[in-house]
């Protein structure tokens, strides 16, 4: 199972309410403070497509300047499914990562872009049949 804790919440819900999160996460990834705005690459737009998907969709991304990127499948129990992209994305160019979901299960999955050290984006897809 996946647990995230949000730090100085007294047990409640996790809300958006400003700038900079520090999340602490047992689900593989690297605990990080993930500013708002600032020094980070900025992507020009991540799409997914078609969402909900009952078997093929598009993963679409642009970043604003080059930077090593990967761009992950995750699947609600945390596991990583499929690595879509790893390497130097270069600036202003559109990315598309094809993801064939016929052989796995129906449900929740999470497709993740890192750019340099930082997680910039996440997106929900829903697996239907």
């Amino acid at each position: 199972s996946c647990q995230v804790q949000v730090p100085h919440n007294n047990g409640g819900t996790a809300i958006d309410d400003g700038m900079a999160y520090e999340v602490t996460a047992n689900c593989g990834f690297k605990n990080a403070a993930v500013p708002g705005g600032g020094d980070l690459p900025q992507i020009v737009g991540m799409n997914l497509y078609p969402n909900p998907t009952n078997e093929k969709a598009t993963v679409e991304f642009t970043l604003t300047e080059a930077n090593n990127t990967t761009v992950y499948l995750y699947n609600s129990m945390g596991m990583r499914i499929a690595t879509l992209f790893d390497g130097m994305a270069v600036s202003d160019h559109r990315y598309e990562l094809e993801f064939d979901g016929s052989s796995q299960s129906v449900g929740m999955y999470y497709v993740i872009l890192q750019s340099g050290a930082s997680i910039h984006e996440v997106k929900k897809m829903i697996l239907y049949r």
